[in-house]
């Protein structure tokens, strides 16, 4: 499902009509019940809304109602420990999973999190980590013990252990209820360029526009900044796929086109867009300038909406470079300023200075 189009459009029905408090917030409520986000999802990775065998594993999750409007997963006993099946968990928080060689990788557009069967060394936000218990296959199927449902996911979500049942309630989609009052199309939420920028009226598309020796005064960290952005550039198209990397699989996801495109120019990013958020210096949204990263959440009603779940690269003029499958298959431009980017902003870092 086209998530970010789908904003898109409401942006274009409803035009530059300013709504007052009640409208966006019967909006808000209308949107957080009709859709369950599931994340980018993309070629190579499996696709909740319409892939058989995620239906087949949604149909073992017993959604409440609205009222309640929470999730309960049944758990399996093998020896004395409770276990839950990865895909139907996974399915619930709106993660997208994918098994390479026997390395399952979860995470919303990049990779977060890397698991192995019968093995306690995990990867937690691109960090090694050692889980309580070995994950182990049933049945043909995945499965976590519940105490490694703890580790890995115990900041993501709101869960409790009971009678053997998972109970998750909702933490993401309903964040957004607390700010009803604060306009979706207002000054609050609007993205602008650092006047400051050196940058800023260098056209990094224009590939004769620029002397290197102008670049190199306008350099940040010992690297032109347009010259990345050249880079980065130069991948529009290469196709998204979660969980992949590049050279190695020819295709990006989000997270591992951001560390690409940086190394080509000196700068080591982390593999993931949580760990990749924790470096730099933290900038408003109204100063940004060309070759920040951007981090955004990813909605999904069982997920903690402070968590970063995306990220792309600055561009300039409200424009941003990433590796996603909507609208298009692959590393795309995007207007940050469509509702979708503008109320899932996080922040932004720079990373060259």
């Amino acid at each position: 499902m086209d998530w970010t189009r789908e904003e898109e459009n409401k942006e274009n029905k409803w035009g530059a009509t300013k709504m007052g408090s009640s409208q966006i917030r019967i909006v808000k409520l209308l949107t957080a019940g009709a859709i369950l986000l599931t994340s980018c999802n993309e070629n190579g990775a499996q696709e909740p809304s319409t892939n058989a065998n995620d239906m087949k594993n949604r149909s073992n999750v017993q959604t409440q109602n609205v009222n309640n409007a929470g999730a309960t997963i049944s758990t399996t006993t093998q020896q004395n420990e409770e276990y839950v099946e990865l895909q139907e968990l996974i399915s619930v928080l709106g993660y997208q999973m994918a098994n390479k060689n026997g390395k399952y990788s979860i995470g919303d557009t990049g990779v977060e999190y890397e698991i192995q069967m019968d093995q306690v060394q995990a990867l937690k936000q691109g960090e090694p980590f050692s889980l309580s218990d070995a994950p182990k296959m049933i049945e043909g199927k995945p499965y976590l013990p519940i105490t490694a449902v703890s580790d890995l996911f115990g900041e993501d979500m709101s869960y409790k252990f009971m009678d053997g049942q998972i109970q998750i309630a909702p933490v993401g989609e309903e964040g957004f209820e607390e700010n009803a009052d604060v306009p979706l199309y207002g000054d609050v939420y609007e993205f602008a360029d650092d006047p400051t920028d050196p940058l800023r009226n260098v056209d990094f598309m224009d590939d004769a526009g620029v002397t290197d020796g102008n670049i190199q005064a306008q350099a940040l960290k010992n690297i032109s900044v347009n010259n990345m952005l050249r880079t980065a550039r130069r991948y529009l198209g290469v196709r998204y796929v979660f969980g992949s990397e590049y050279p190695d699989d020819r295709t990006f996801d989000c997270s591992s086109y951001t560390q690409y495109v940086f190394a080509q120019h000196g700068i080591k990013l982390p593999r993931t867009a949580r760990a990749q958020g924790k470096v730099g210096k933290t900038v408003s949204r109204r100063s940004l300038r060309k070759g920040d990263l951007l981090f955004f959440h990813i909605p999904g009603r069982f997920k903690s909406k402070n968590i970063p779940g995306h990220v792309g690269i600055y561009i300039g003029n409200g424009r941003m470079i990433h590796a996603l499958n909507e609208p298009k298959d692959g590393v795309q431009y995007r207007s940050i300023n469509i509702p979708f980017w503008r109320k899932n902003f996080l922040w932004a870092k720079r990373v060259a200075y």
